[in-house]
């Protein structure tokens, strides 16, 4: 596979566990502040198989990210990144071309 390809379809996939995980967070903040769910969205909300999507997901990731370090002929770049409004800095190693922190 080429490595743009899998970067696109990594995006997308981390989108959908981004989606996936604010409706697990809207469901429990609703059963944590009614302490029911009185809401018919959410009469046959299955927590447990977005969960499973996600692991799923992240299962996915795991393998593209796999196949990046296979592929990829890494130019490895040296960075830092400012933390809490430019307080502290951390120093990140990643590549230029599949993006890959190492």
């Amino acid at each position: 596979m080429e490595i743009e390809y899998i970067k696109n379809i990594k995006s997308q996939l981390q989108n959908e566990i981004f989606y996936f995980e604010q409706i697990i967070n809207n469901f429990t903040y609703h059963i944590l502040s009614t302490n029911k769910i009185i809401n018919e969205h959410y009469k046959n909300f299955d927590v447990n198989m977005f969960k499973l999507i996600i692991q799923k997901n992240k299962d996915t990731i795991e393998k593209l990210n796999n196949e990046l370090k296979k592929l990829c002929k890494h130019n490895i770049i040296f960075d830092q990144i400012d933390l809490d409004y430019g307080e502290k800095q951390q120093e990140i190693c990643y590549c230029e071309y599949c993006e890959l922190n190492f």
